[in-house]
């Protein structure tokens, strides 16, 4: 039949043939209509078997082929009559072949192609714009631009998704948290907002996780911008329902950001409650892991970023209670000397003053290592960052110490003899050489982390620093293999791909041949 009713077509139907038997060329050009389709819809399962077999070259040149198929059966059959308000029968289910058009040249990676294709599905011209399928192709539209990072344009077309269905789309919700997120990433705060409000009022109750992260994703927003006042008015109101539906990882960074704003406008109290519900939180490693690994929906590595950022949190929060240990140590100056360089006079402020800032500075020192070193120890694994804040810490704490200790004021008639002021200095090496090696000890952590990790800052540069200065045989400073330690390594500070919420960032993928395929084409709108 495929190859007789084109005959039949031309020898009864050309021209005014066609209104002389026009029942009986409808009815054919129908049947040719749908040969055709069959025909491409073939050619695209055809591709679908190839993919599954692993041979995705030629998997690829069918779906461009099945996609131009439809394209031409489009443009011989529908494309004309639609658009002058005509609706011949065979072109009912147009919007079905456009759809598949535009996920055939999708999973042929051509998506301007795709793109171009749904955009026929929304011109009203050809009345097919208010069809489920065009709703559908304009939320898939707003995925094609984000798979090709044009973020500002994707925000738009799920934006406009949302508000074409009422926000009542099967993917109204998934569209209103990308574009949360792609406007928070492009900078556009005041439209991340209105969409945050907008998915708040629509599905507040309904998806109250999503909600809970969104507006922790808000609030991320303003302390990326070091915007504090911004984060406190942002989690002030919105704490309790993350706490009550958000995931562990999310309820933990919450509290830590909302604890660094405090912090950073002066507000100690608030800041340490805050950081004190992170380490409550995780006072159960065990439990904590499990949780995060609970997740249901995700894979081995999402769940293993959401504990890498779980853990971060946490370490930040035992480095507040460290360094408010160390303030503490900061407090004790060593006593300066101001009398005569008489032996007497020396040895009596050295027996008194430096003795007793030595007796109340070290059990201070003792007890801030000891709360750095729950950063070292904490469970499972301890987020490099804050290990190497701590060892940098430690570090400068005890080296610290060795160099006051040695800054002890010497007699004159020992600084002006030679042998005599050698052996002084000598004794003071080794009085303070135990420390010394504390300090270097705690250093080397530090610089460990940071060069298995690839993590530098300025923690990590003071590191090397007090070893390359102190220890000349063993460490050297090579700054020509590397640029400032400015943490160009974290992705706290690059301005990277936009997030979703929760933290995992949304990747725009390069396309190539090797790459796996993307879902069936065949698998989303079979023809009827």
């Amino acid at each position: 039949m495929a190859e007789d009713v084109p005959v039949f077509l031309d020898l009864y139907c050309k021209g005014q043939k066609f209104e002389d038997n026009k029942e009986q060329c409808e009815l054919l050009t129908r049947i040719q209509f749908d040969i055709k389709r069959l025909k491409a819809q073939k050619v695209v399962e055809l591709a679908d078997q190839q993919q599954d077999k692993g041979n995705l070259k030629d998997a690829l040149d069918n779906y461009k082929t099945g996609a131009e198929q439809y394209l031409a059966l489009w443009r011989e059959y529908c494309e004309e009559p639609l658009s002058k308000g005509e609706r011949p029968k065979q072109c009912e289910k147009a919007d079905e072949i456009v759809y598949n058009m535009a996920r055939a040249y999708q999973a042929a990676r051509l998506l301007a192609k795709s793109i171009q294709a749904r955009l026929i599905l929304l011109n009203p011209r050809f009345g097919m714009h208010e069809s489920p399928l065009a709703m559908k192709a304009t939320y898939e539209i707003g995925g094609n631009y984000q798979a090709i990072a044009v973020y500002d344009r994707a925000a738009e077309w799920y934006e406009k998704y949302a508000k074409a269905t009422n926000y009542k789309g099967e993917f109204a919700d998934q569209a209103l948290s990308d574009a949360v997120v792609l406007r928070l990433g492009l900078g556009h705060e005041e439209l991340a907002i209105e969409d945050a409000e907008n998915f708040n009022k629509y599905f507040g109750r309904r998806k109250p996780v999503q909600t809970a992260q969104i507006a922790f994703a808000v609030a991320a927003h303003y302390g990326e911008k070091k915007d504090w006042a911004g984060v406190i008015k942002r989690l002030g109101g919105s704490m309790n329902l993350i706490d009550k539906e958000a995931t562990l990882d999310v309820r933990l960074q919450a509290h830590a950001l909302l604890g660094r704003a405090y912090a950073k406008t002066n507000k100690d109290g608030p800041a340490s409650k805050e950081y004190g519900i992170v380490t409550k939180l995780w006072s159960d490693p065990k439990a904590g892991v499990a949780q995060i690994e609970g997740i249901s929906g995700e894979d081995a590595g999402t769940k293993q970023r959401r504990l890498g950022r779980a853990l971060e949190a946490v370490g930040e929060a035992l480095f507040f209670f460290a360094e408010e240990k160390k303030a503490k140590v900061d407090k004790v100056a060593f006593p300066e000397y101001k009398g005569p360089g008489s032996k007497e006079a020396v040895l009596k402020h050295i027996q008194t003053k430096v003795k007793d800032w030595i007796g109340k500075k070290r059990p201070l020192i003792e007890q801030a290592t000891a709360e750095y070193k729950k950063i070292v120890d904490l469970q499972p694994v301890p987020p490099p960052r804050w290990v190497i804040a701590a060892g940098s810490r430690v570090g400068e704490m005890w080296g610290t110490f060795v160099k006051e200790f040695r800054a002890a004021p010497i007699p004159d008639k020992i600084k002006k003899d030679y042998e005599l002021r050698t052996a002084y200095y000598g004794a003071l090496d080794d009085a303070s050489e135990p420390q010394k090696l504390m300090a270097k000890s705690a250093y080397e952590v530090c610089l460990g982390y940071s060069v298995k990790y690839q993590y530098f800052d300025e923690y990590s540069r003071a590191c090397e620093e007090w070893l390359a200065d102190t220890y000349k045989n063993e460490y050297h400073l090579i700054d020509e293999f590397r640029g400032a330690p400015n943490r160009v390594n974290s992705v706290l500070r690059e301005q990277g791909n936009p997030l979703r919420i929760g933290g995992e960032p949304i990747a725009a993928t390069v396309v190539t041949e090797a790459e796996p395929a993307p879902k069936k084409a065949s698998a989303d709108k079979k023809d009827k």
